[in-house]
């Protein structure tokens, strides 16, 4: 795999996060839609065991935000700067959403989360995301 920049590397965390979240749910803009059922449907091909599956919601944010089953948000894609506890990538979200896209279908394709390793660059050690903020350069 090769080296990931200080944004793919953000956005692949929060692919991570949003592929162990069993039964969360996603809010996008309206214009997303197709490409989120598509993410959704990557899940059934690739963990045809997972019992809840995404739900997603459209809104007029200009963000991509993913909140676990108790509405707490832990993953943000653009928007305003949200907690430190949530996996947030600044930017554009039509630049960034392709890229996030990629990476949740390329390590669901790896066996992500069962298998050992395939979670890529970042994955064995804890998540700084204050650092990760301050590496990001758009």
């Amino acid at each position: 795999m090769p080296d990931l920049t200080a944004v793919e590397m953000s956005l692949r965390e929060s692919a991570r996060r949003f592929i162990r979240m069993d039964g969360c749910n996603i809010h996008h803009p309206h214009l997303y839609a197709a490409e989120v059922s598509e993410i959704i449907d990557a899940f059934s091909e690739f963990l045809p065991a997972r019992l809840k599956l995404p739900i997603r919601y459209e809104c007029d944010d200009d963000q991509f935000s993913i909140f676990d089953e108790k509405n707490v948000l832990i993953a943000q894609v653009g928007g305003l700067v949200p907690e430190l506890s949530v996996s947030w990538t600044e930017g554009e979200i039509d630049r960034l959403f392709v890229v996030f896209q990629q990476q949740v279908v390329e390590l669901l394709a790896a066996g992500y989360p069962g298998c050992a390793g395939c979670g890529g660059p970042g994955n064995e050690s804890e998540w700084d995301e204050e650092n990760s903020r301050r590496q990001q350069v758009v």
